[in-house]
């Protein structure tokens, strides 16, 4: 495998934004993704959770990963658009939040 060089002062910088310097990595960091709890995937964002759950239809205690939620939403857009395609939209949540954090930081360090 090949490794792509990038100089130390980018690789902070990419950090403090929240993004990775080595490409090599985006495999990984995917699998990852897939393995991550889907309640620990909306973090903070509990009201969406709540209602992805509820759309779901998921028990209080059942925490499946992001990959197996995938799966089963897969399925749900082919029983139930309407239903499917609004959980679908509520996984967006976490990553527009993740995205405001960084754009603030990007204005405190700017």
């Amino acid at each position: 495998m090949e490794v792509t060089r990038v100089p130390l002062s980018e690789r902070i910088g990419m950090a403090q934004e929240g993004r990775t310097a080595q490409p090599e990595y985006l495999p990984s960091l995917i699998r990852q993704w897939g393995k991550t709890s889907i309640r620990a995937y909306f973090g903070g964002c509990t009201a969406e959770l709540e209602r992805f759950c509820e759309l779901m239809r998921l028990a209080p205690e059942e925490d499946l990963t992001y990959q197996d939620m995938a799966l089963m939403l897969f399925d749900l857009l082919y029983r139930d658009n309407s239903r499917g395609a609004e959980a679908t939209q509520l996984l967006a949540a976490p990553v527009m939040s993740a995205w405001e954090q960084v754009k603030r930081r990007r204005g405190a360090h700017g």
